[in-house]
């Protein structure tokens, strides 16, 4: 029975360990989100490869062993979730730096024609 989750978390892990690496590679993430994404997905091979670990999450979260698979594959989503806005904010983030000294620019050329005008 623990096969089932172990596989599913050793394959979660690897799937999240990857999507890292290419987003990395390809700037489409910064430094911080990668080495933050690339421990968690360390942390849950770790957990899935290790069967005790399972046990011992399951006796703390007190629930039962089909309860447990339950919650770990709703964690996995919830992991899912929270990778994919991180990754929506760091595009956001990337396209306001690209576009703040565009913005800043014309601000500036704004100003210097009004006190043109003015003078």
């Amino acid at each position: 029975m623990f096969e089932n989750y172990l596989l599913f978390g050793l394959f979660f892990s690897v799937i999240l360990f990857i999507v890292n690496v290419y987003l990395f590679r390809f700037k489409k993430i910064s430094g911080p989100m990668f080495i933050q994404w690339f421990i968690i997905s360390i942390l849950i091979g770790v957990v899935s490869i290790v069967p005790i670990f399972i046990q011992i999450i399951s006796n703390i979260l007190g629930t039962q062993l089909t309860m447990s698979g339950i919650t770990g594959v709703l964690f996995l989503f919830l992991f899912s979730f929270i990778y994919y806005l991180q990754y929506r904010l760091n595009k956001l983030e990337n396209k306001l730096h690209k576009l703040l000294p565009i913005v800043l620019s014309k601000m500036d050329n704004d100003v210097i024609l009004d006190k043109n005008e003015e003078e």
